[in-house]
This record gives structure tokens, C-alpha cells and sequence, in this order.
């Protein structure tokens, strides 16, 4: 972008001012359940319980994030709102302005750059979130769609009757075939006590189902979409850095631009300009500058005094964009390895969860289906 910008302008689209980048991990919101009305439910007050405490605990287990003011005066304080007021009111670091450093316009330009000088490090880190990503992203869709095809999809009323509708999930067969069971042990004199035990174990076995779908699948995906939201967070971080990386290159192809214009200036007013290897560009400026009668040794000067300065403000904002840029890849680094420990622990417990839900259902399966084999197995059919 610096081979566009004319010299004499100031470098607009840079902003060198150091930001925390602790990756504060996402809090998910159901909003669906805020359209349908059904924000009261039990099932959505115990969703949105588990999303703030695992909220808490991603943020309790931040090294920096741990000792935050806020933080312990949320946990210990009985009177937050007024805490809250008063950091609101009065925040304990004032905001910097930017000076010629406008931040607005640094993200519209920089949103379509790239870094030129790229990191293997953080390229590796950003091509391990993506797949992070993009495993998570299919898990959910694949659990989801498991989760469909087995709970039951019963309206309002069915389920304040206790007497699901008959849907096409595993629920809604078990409970269709309970009902066909019961209606052929009616038919069946002989065998009417047998199948009635049936039909009541399948109904148990349905309600199994829906039971195993509410407090373990429907828990998981939660946590799935959480820990998505929370990578989202990291990848934030990533980006951030790049900026800050953008940010120095730009400043420094900006400083070498206005140097070289100081230096033809020079030599210009020394009679070398001949000898200095002059482009298009500046035989065209040149040309200009002639015309706006800007083209005599005075107003030239003036210039290269202003240059001058310029460059003296550049070097320090150089200087500046270059520690903040070192400052921001060992931050990424510390949180980098903060995020993969979380995400290990927090991917331990979520399929742990999952997996001793799944033993579960499957024992007390077996435990339905073992105590009806025997019933069954009594039935005598006379040929």
C-alpha cells in the first residue's frame, strides 16, 4: 500500500498500540430457544447453566485471565453491580489515541493484506486450527444428525401427557411397535401377559433413548459448539498478530518510500538527479511539481525539511511497531500453548462424559433386554 500513498501524507493505516491478546474464550447463546419462546424451560436453564460454568472455568484456568480485578470481584463480591459501575465509570487504563496512527482505517486496508514475510510457526499454528476446526465442525453435524434420527420429536402437548408422537426416529419406532405388541397380545389370548411385558420393556427401552439423548448427547454437542466458539477466540488471536506483523511491514516500506523521496530531493537540489536512476514516478512528480511552480530550490527544501521530520517520526513508530510486533508473536506463543492444554482437558472431559453415558444406556439395555429374553422364550405356540 505504501507504493500508493504519496509521501507527503501520513501513514494512515497503521496502529502500532499494544492490546492484551489473552484469548477470552466466547459464551455461547441459544438463541434459538429465544425465538421459539422456550428460554424457561428446564432443559434450556440447565444448557445455559453448563455454558456459564464452563465459561467460568475456561477464564478461572487462564494464567493472566486468573488474576483479573473483575474476575475475583465476580466470584467474591456480593455487590458486583457496583463494581461493575465503577470500572465502567472509571476503567484503570485510560484509551490512547492513535495520533497519526488511525485504527479505522488499519482494519478496513489491512481486512485484504497479507503478511509478506510470513511465520512458519504461526502458519503451522493456523493450519492446525483449521483442522481443529474443521473435525469439530463435522463432529457436530454427524452427532447431530445421530441426535435427530434417535430422540423423539414430540409436540408440547405430547410431551405435558407424557405420550410422545409417533416420529421418524429410534424413539418413536420403539414406542409405535410398544403400541403394536400390546394390541397383538390382546388378540392373542394366550400369550396376552407375555407381550404386555413386551410392550412395556420397549416403552422402557424408548424412554432409555430419549432419557440417554438428554443428559449425554444433547451435553456433548453443547460442549462441542462451546469448544468450536472457543477456537474461534484463539483464532482471533492469530489474526491479531498478523496484524501487528502487517503492521511493522507497512511502516517500514512507508519509512523506505519517504527516505527515497528525501534522497531524490537531494539530489535534485545537489544537480545529481541524472545520476540517481529516476522512474516514471518521479519524472512524472517532477513534471507536476513544475507545473504547481513547486519546482525551485527553496520550496524543494522546505520539503526535505518536512521529510526530514517525517522520517524522524516514522523510525520511532518503526521502532515501536517492531517491538509491539515481538511483543504480540511471544504472547501468541504463551496462548497458543494455553489453548492446547485447555483444549486437551477440556476434549478429556467431554468424550469421558460421553463415553460413561454411553456405558450406561447400554448396561441398562442390557438389563431391559436380558430380563425380557426369559418371558419371551416361555411363550408355547401350538401348531
Amino acid at each position: 500500500m505504501a507504493s500508493i500513498r504519496n509521501a507527503d501524507e501520513p501513514p494512515h493505516i497503521l496502529n502500532t498500540q499494544p492490546v492484551c491478546t489473552e484469548a477470552v474464550p466466547g459464551l455461547y447463546k441459544h438463541r434459538l430457544e429465544y425465538v421459539t419462546g422456550d428460554r424457561f424451560s428446564p432443559e434450556f436453564m440447565e444448557r445455559r447453566r453448563l455454558d456459564l460454568h464452563r465459561f467460568l472455568q475456561r477464564l478461572a484456568r487462564h494464567p493472566t485471565l486468573q488474576r483479573s480485578t473483575l474476575l475475583r470481584a465476580f466470584f467474591e463480591s456480593t455487590e458486583w453491580h457496583v463494581i461493575m459501575h465503577q470500572h465502567v465509570a472509571h476503567p484503570p487504563v485510560p484509551e490512547q489515541s492513535s495520533g497519526v496512527i488511525d485504527s479505522i482505517s488499519d482494519s478496513l486496508l489491512n481486512a485484504f493484506s497479507r503478511v509478506r514475510k510470513p511465520d512458519e510457526r504461526f502458519l503451522a499454528m493456523r493450519e492446525s486450527v483449521d483442522k481443529f476446526e474443521e473435525g469439530v465442525a463435522l463432529s457436530e453435524r454427524l452427532f447431530n444428525r445421530v441426535r435427530n434420527r434417535t430422540n423423539v420429536r414430540a409436540s408440547s402437548e405430547a410431551k405435558r401427557d407424557g405420550n410422545p408422537e409417533p416420529g421418524e426416529d429410534l424413539t418413536g419406532d420403539y414406542h409405535d411397535l410398544a403400541v403394536a405388541v400390546q394390541g397383538l397380545g390382546f388378540l392373542e389370548s394366550g400369550i396376552t401377559d407375555p407381550l404386555n411385558h413386551f410392550s412395556n420393556m420397549l416403552l422402557e427401552f424408548s424412554a432409555l433413548l430419549r432419557h440417554t439423548t438428554q443428559v449425554t448427547t444433547d451435553p456433548f454437542l453443547v460442549h462441542l459448539h462451546s469448544l468450536l466458539q472457543y477456537s474461534h477466540a484463539n483464532r482471533a488471536v492469530l489474526k491479531l498478530r498478523d496484524q501487528k506483523q502487517m503492521d511493522f511491514e507497512e511502516l517500514s516500506e512507508y519509512l523506505s518510500a519517504v527516505t527515497a523521496e528525501r534522497d531524490r530531493l537531494a539530489a535534485v537540489i545537489s544537480g545529481r538527479a541524472g545520476s540517481t536512476g529516476l522512474g516514471l514516478g518521479a519524472y512524472i512528480k517532477d513534471k507536476v511539481d513544475a507545473l504547481r511552480g513547486q519546482d525551485d530550490d527553496r520550496a524543494r527544501v522546505e520539503r526535505m525539511r518536512k521529510l526530514d521530520a517525517k522520517i524522524k517520526e516514522l523510525q520511532d513508530a518503526v521502532t515501536t511497531a517492531h517491538e509491539t510486533s515481538d511483543a504480540f508473536s511471544d504472547e501468541t506463543l504463551r496462548e497458543q500453548k494455553i489453548f492446547q492444554r485447555a483444549k486437551e482437558a477440556e476434549m478429556k472431559e467431554m468424550l469421558g462424559n460421553y463415553a460413561d453415558g454411553q456405558i450406561e444406556f447400554y448396561k441398562a439395555a442390557m438389563e431391559e433386554w436380558e430380563r425380557i429374553i426369559p418371558i419371551i422364550q416361555r411363550i408355547r405356540v401350538d401348531v
